[in-house]
């Protein structure tokens, strides 16, 4: 708490940190694409045949375990950690 403190108000600090909050921002989005693209596309096609043909591109499998495990987490508010098994079981059974 003192270094947020001591910082606080300081003009030069609050300019360093609006510049690094959407840097921040940037790296996790490209990250979750870098990890969305290896994991929801098919066949290693890679993202760029998304494209030109974005049905057949993306596994319906890896699609709905998406879709069902972000409705689990924000709506019931199951456990992250017990929706990553059961994620990865469903994923290395069905896949």
């Amino acid at each position: 708490m003192r270094f947020i403190d001591k910082y606080k108000g300081n003009r030069l600090m609050d300019g360093v940190l609006k510049g690094v909050k959407p840097a921040a921002v940037g790296l996790i989005a490209a990250a979750a694409l870098m990890i969305a693209s290896g994991v929801l596309v098919r066949d290693g096609r890679g993202m760029s045949s998304f494209f030109s043909d974005p049905l057949g591109t993306i596994s319906p499998l890896m699609l709905s375990i998406f879709g069902a495990t972000a409705v689990a987490n924000i709506r019931f508010k199951v456990n992250p950690i017990l929706l990553t098994v059961i994620a990865g079981i469903v994923g290395a059974i069905f896949a």
